[in-house]
């Protein structure tokens, strides 16, 4: 018993000394002095700044840990050691070296400015083991990407004085491999040659040299893999899988062997397409004609993505910003059929939360917010991202737009992540042309399309050959008062000698500009125009022998027009037309009524790569109480009625081509178009075009002058020709041959025209 009372006895008293240590250790005490030794680059009262304790603050043990997990946190020291004694804290740092110089050696694919700008290290960063190594990792990646899988890199660090080194990334880029040979099994619709072209990695070959298709590259697998799929899918094999996609090194080591081992399954055609719906005061629309796919047609995933859109985007132009579209899929295999139905219900109710926008290091950000249709707290709204996406393509400042919509902080709500690819704006365009009347031509431009990042367009162009002289300088800002105005001035001096008809025409002035959008693609624009024009007589010389004393035309102009082309650059999908008008007759010399109406399509066949292009324009000028002169007729060719000089249609004062164009109060055109890289490797960005352009120009109401071509004649004009496209670093590259194929004697014929930085 005496024992048992001796224990706990003993056990009381050990608990009573454990605790008042506890207690003691961790009551709270005040700090006297805190010191700072070892630091060179970062002052005291930076230290300070990063932890919780100053002097005269309470404390307790336990701090001590606190302050070393802060500082270690700032990254700027690779050692922390803090003291206690009495209430004075001395804290020895030893601060992490910074970078002073960034090198490289034996990097001979890649300038020191793509590493650099792959790395994304700067001068004076801290340096730290972690940063050298994700270096490593991209600069080992981006070998990759190029076939040079044996790249390797070493870190070389030379240390300097004040804490700071020197950091060389030596790189032994080893040996290129090239794809060499690539083969697919168990495809027994499509040849290994068909699918060959679908995939972005090639077989090398000797041009291959101006592109890094044929290096083999792991991820470009996935691509390919990818690629195969949509291109399956499209066709109606559902059921299609990739077995097996691997890169083989053979057995030599001089380059890959890659192998698809395929699984095509069978072919299935579209039984029905129901639509379903639980959505109430539906208006009574047919959504089965907004989906590109008729009964009895090969299913096709990319219609059926189209069709979805094209019912969502009608259900949010309703008000139905809400709305799910879920299809459902009974297939049979005995009649290889598919019936499917589309399940419209009301979807979760989603808001905009933040809208984000990356990758634009010149253009300011509110260029690209003006362009998007939503704004944070807004409803989310397909149609309009597609829409905000298209107009931010449209711009032409970015080679790549991203939109992606990601959740938010809530179930509710979600991001939209807008991520662009910056390329060059500024535009130098060089046109080289060949004709009949004016042998050799040249006309230069240049302009940029983002000035200081502003989305500001400024331009000049001058254009020079043996008879014209053209000059024009501009502005243009979007956004005008920060409203939906576009404003422009321009200003222009222009000169056209005619020395068959002995004479040259001036004409200088300026033009203002202000347009603006509404609902649906439709776009308005209200300029105004003044200008001199003034008729020179010459000599045989070409010198001026007298003159008109110039004619002051002051004109008010509008113009209505729809874009809904993907692209208005090099579109490949959608439409456009347009009217305009213009009045003279504000003041002025000139009294006139101009019309010009345009319009063009475009359709990009789902299974080829194969553009359809129509268009067709239309216009009229007529005279206010007097005759329409030859400076403000119409004149065709050139580049709407390709094989004909610009001006080389329509009456002249002789039926000798090389006579001079009157011009023509009245004209009409049309075009058919192909377009398409069929037959040419996709990543040498070529293309080729065969067109059919055709028109004619008629009527001059000139009461004054004989002329010795029927000015009534309405006979059509005809050409038919080819070119080539080329996507180049510098801009869009095209040579076009044209011949007429029906024309008349006097018409003045252009054969072939070189432009660089245009597209046709």
């Amino acid at each position: 018993m005496l024992n048992l009372k001796f224990i706990l006895k003993l056990i009381f008293f050990s608990f009573v000394l454990i605790h008042s240590n506890f207690c003691v250790s961790y009551a709270e005490q005040k700090v006297s002095k805190i010191l700072v030794e070892g630091n060179q680059r970062v002052d005291d009262d930076t230290i300070l700044s990063f932890i919780t304790l100053s002097e005269g603050s309470s404390y307790v043990d336990n701090d001590v840990n606190i302050i070393l997990k802060d500082l270690y946190k700032t990254g700027f020291f690779s050692n922390v050691q803090v003291s206690n004694k009495d209430g004075v804290f001395v804290i020895l740092v030893e601060e992490n070296s910074i970078l002073n110089l960034i090198g490289f050696e034996g990097n001979k694919r890649f300038d020191d400015e793509i590493l650099n700008e792959i790395i994304s290290l700067k001068k004076n960063q801290i340096y730290s083991k972690n940063i050298v190594s994700e270096a490593i990792t991209k600069l080992i990646d981006l070998y990759k990407t190029q076939g040079r899988l044996a790249a390797s890199i070493v870190p070389k660090i030379v240390e300097l004085d004040g804490k700071r080194v020197d950091l060389v990334f030596e790189i032994d880029e080893g040996p290129l491999y090239t794809v060499k040979n690539i083969s697919f099994v168990g495809n027994k619709i499509f040849s290994d040659r068909r699918l060959k072209e679908i995939i972005s990695t090639k077989q090398t070959a000797w041009w291959r040299f101006i592109t890094s298709s044929d290096n083999y590259n792991p991820e470009r697998l996935k691509i390919d893999a990818s690629k195969l799929r949509d291109f399956y899918f499209t066709r109606g094999y559902i059921n299609f899988k990739i077995l097996k996609k691997q890169g083989d090194l053979l057995p030599d080591k001089n380059g890959f062997s890659i192998l698809f081992v395929l699984s095509e399954g069978k072919r299935y055609q579209i039984a029905s397409i129901d639509i379903e719906t639980s959505l109430t005061d539906l208006p009574n629309i047919d959504f089965r004609s907004l989906i590109p796919v008729n009964d009895g047609e090969w299913y096709n995933v990319r219609r059926l993505e189209k069709g979805i859109s094209n019912i969502n985007n009608t259900l949010a132009d309703l008000g139905f910003a809400f709305s799910e579209i879920r299809p459902s899929f009974e297939i049979n295999d005995d009649d290889s059929t598919i019936k499917l139905t589309l399940n419209i219900n009301e979807g979760t109710k989603n808001f905009i939360e933040y809208i984000n926008i990356t990758g634009n290091n010149r253009t300011l950000d509110s260029v690209i917010r003006r362009e998007i249709q939503l704004v944070e707290g807004d409803p989310f709204n397909r149609l309009k991202i597609q829409r905000s996406e298209r107009n931010i393509r449209n711009l032409g400042f970015f080679k790549k737009v991203d939109v992606k919509a990601e959740p938010g902080s809530k179930p509710n709500l979600a991001n939209l992540n807008i991520d662009v690819e910056e390329q060059a704006t500024g535009d130098v365009s060089l046109g080289i042309s060949y004709s009949t009347f004016d042998e050799f031509s040249t006309s230069f431009g240049i302009s940029e399309k983002n000035f200081l990042g502003r989305g500001q367009r400024a331009k000049f162009s001058l254009s020079l050959s043996d008879k014209r002289q053209n000059f024009s300088a501009g502005l243009t800002q979007p956004y005008l008062f920060n409203r939906n105005l576009t404003g422009s001035f321009d200003v222009f001096n222009n000169t056209y000698t005619d020395s068959s008809a002995d004479q040259r025409t001036k004409s200088l002035g300026f033009s203002s500009s202000a347009g603006f959008t509404s609902a649906n693609d439709y776009s308005h624009n209200i300029s105004y125009t003044l200008q001199n024009v003034e008729t020179e007589i010459l000599d045989s010389q070409e010198n001026k022998i007298s003159s008109d004393g110039g004619k002051l035309l002051s004109s008010l102009g509008y113009r209505i027009s729809r874009d809904t082309r993907d692209n208005r650059f090099n579109p490949t999908s959608g439409y456009y037309y347009g009217l305009s008008e213009q009045f003279a007759g504000l003041g002025g010399d000139v009294n006139y009524l101009s019309s010009v109406l345009k319009g063009s399509y475009y359709y990009k066949y789902d299974y080829v790569d194969l553009i359809v292009g129509i268009g067709a324009e239309y216009g009229n000028i007529e005279g206010l109480g007097e005759n329409i002169s030859k400076s403000n007729r119409f004149f065709l060719g050139g580049r709407k009625i390709r094989g004909f000089d610009s001006s080389g249609v329509g009456p002249r004062v002789s039926a000798n081509s090389s006579a001079s164009a009157v011009g023509g109060n009245n004209y009409y055109t049309g075009r058919v178009s192909i377009r398409s890289g069929i037959g040419i490797p996709s990543e040498t960005a070529l293309q080729w075009t065969v067109f059919t352009d055709f028109g004619t120009l008629w009527g001059v109401d000139d009461t004054i002058d004989n002329y010795a071509v029927s000015t009534d004649q309405q006979e059509l004009r005809m050409s038919f020709g080819y070119g080539f496209q080329w996507e180049t670093p510098i801009g869009p590259l095209s040579f076009t041959w044209a011949d007429a194929i029906k024309k008349e004697s006097y018409d003045q014929l252009q054969k072939f025209e070189f432009r660089l930085g245009s597209y046709f």
